[in-house]
């Protein structure tokens, strides 16, 4: 989306909501809380609030790179968009983490500074393989991770590479193929949805999520060539959003997967006209990408400082609020300056 000015939809702040989300989800993971994540309740164990958080990123993922592969010239501009958009962020985070976190580690500074797990932490700056501890940092929490919402970066960058090579080599009929694409990645969900833990090799991306991701992405991205007609149908998107939810509710959610109903419905109401407040919600800047990022390692440095001692409404609040200013920071500091470089 443009730096100078915003459409009148709702995908800014869809993706503020997303990434919440994703941090109320991991607030019942990383505090130890005995209580179940409502959300995974309410679905009867099929789907965590933080992966239906996901799914709502790579279902905008996939709209609005669509757009970007249109208003690219060539492969290698689409990629110089995409790695500025990916990368400053990512890079920022990765760096941070280890200069801050080796105050909170069990280590000395010295030893900390030494030790070749600190340096091979960067590789995760590339984004497609992570590494998730750092010397003696969080090791006497429930979870030790440093960053555990960086492990969905590595779909991310595939999803972008295999539309910018479908899009530049068979432009003319990229609609039709996105939707054959969709397509035959719900027919695999059918025949590896109990493969949850075979990989692709080398990358090591799990076929379950790579599915999963993927035609939520490609749906996305085959809804754009339809834009023109998802405005005058915004009824639909709520629709598809009451559906998806009493599915979940009566444990048949697989099934709308099928008809796509949680993409679909984040794309026509994201793209919907809207109110005042959604349709400015991002005037100031996306800070949902900062929140994404930031969230996990924020959350465990609460954790370190305050245990799980208030109620989990209490402590995501905490965790949030002391996140957005961070996300706030990242945007302008590094990522907004990055994105002006896309004009150029």
């Amino acid at each position: 989306m443009s730096l100078a000015s915003h459409k009148r939809n709702n995908f800014d702040f869809l993706r503020f909501l997303a990434a919440s989300a994703v941090i109320y989800s991991h607030t019942y993971d990383l505090f130890g809380f005995p209580t179940v994540e409502p959300f995974f309740s309410f679905s009867h164990q099929q789907l965590k609030l933080s992966e239906v958080g996901v799914m709502i990123f790579f279902s905008i993922s996939g709209y609005l790179v669509f757009g970007s592969a249109q208003r690219s010239t060539n492969l290698w501009n689409f990629a110089w968009k995409r790695m500025l958009r990916i990368y400053p962020g990512l890079i920022f985070v990765v760096v941070v983490s280890i200069v801050l976190l080796a105050l909170l580690s069990t280590q000395e500074l010295a030893t900390y500074f030494s030790s070749p797990t600190t340096y091979t932490y960067l590789k995760n700056a590339g984004g497609l393989w992570i590494q998730y501890d750092l010397p003696g940092v969080f090791e006497n929490h429930k979870h030790s991770i440093v960053n555990g919402s960086l492990w969905t970066i590595p779909y991310e960058l595939t999803m972008y590479a295999v539309l910018g090579v479908l899009f530049f080599t068979i432009r003319r009929r990229i609609v039709t193929i996105l939707w054959c694409c969709f397509l035959m990645l719900l027919l695999l969900q059918q025949v590896f949805q109990v493969a949850d833990n075979f990989s692709f090799p080398f990358i090591y991306l799990s076929v379950h999520y790579f599915i999963l991701f993927g035609y939520c992405f490609f749906c996305g991205a085959a809804m754009n060539g339809w834009k023109h007609r998802l405005s005058s149908f915004p009824q639909m998107g709520l629709i598809a959003l009451i559906v998806f939810g009493l599915s979940i509710f009566l444990c048949t959610y697989h099934i709308v997967f099928l008809i796509l109903l949680l993409p679909a419905a984040t794309v026509i109401i994201g793209d919907s006209d809207s109110p005042a407040f959604t349709a400015r919600f991002g005037r100031y800047g996306d800070f949902s990408y900062g929140l994404y990022l930031f969230g996990f390692p924020v959350q465990q440095i609460v954790y370190a400082a305050i245990g799980n001692r208030f109620s989990i409404p209490v402590t995501f609040f905490i965790c949030l609020l002391c996140t957005l200013p961070i996300a706030v920071l990242s945007w302008f500091l590094v990522e907004k300056r990055f994105l002006k470089l896309k004009r150029g």
